[in-house]
């Protein structure tokens, strides 16, 4: 089923900031700072970034409030890229890259990254 593509609400954003945390903790960059300076930090980053780029959210056509992923981008720079693991190669980070423009771009770089179709470069530093 095609996901509805939707702007962040009020009652996503705890969702996104926690399975940012959650999947960007094990990464190279965050591997060896400790828990305390790493989800103090990084929360307060994404929830700024979040209030300063565009959010969309690809949601269940039938149950809105049902989140299959999200992108997180501003411009040509992709902040973050996330899908569900269960819908996890159904075309949804596609459908989501597609949206944001096809960003250049990434500033939060995962073990997927590499893995994926898009001509990303990165760079930690761009807003």
């Amino acid at each position: 089923m095609k996901p509805t593509l939707r702007e962040m609400t009020a009652d996503d954003r705890s969702f996104i900031l926690s399975s940012w945390l959650k999947s960007y903790r094990d990464t190279d960059f965050a591997r060896h700072i400790s828990n305390d300076a790493y989800y103090a930090g990084q929360a307060r980053l994404i929830d700024d970034l979040l209030d300063t780029s565009c959010v969309i959210v690809a949601s269940d056509p039938e149950y809105p409030t049902s989140i299959y992923g999200y992108v997180v981008y501003k411009d040509n720079i992709l902040h973050y890229l996330y899908t569900k693991y269960p819908f996890r190669r159904n075309g949804v980070a596609n459908l989501l890259y597609e949206v944001a423009g096809r960003p250049a771009v990434a500033t939060h770089w995962t073990f997927v990254v590499p893995k994926l179709p898009f001509k990303l470069s990165y760079n930690p530093y761009q807003r």
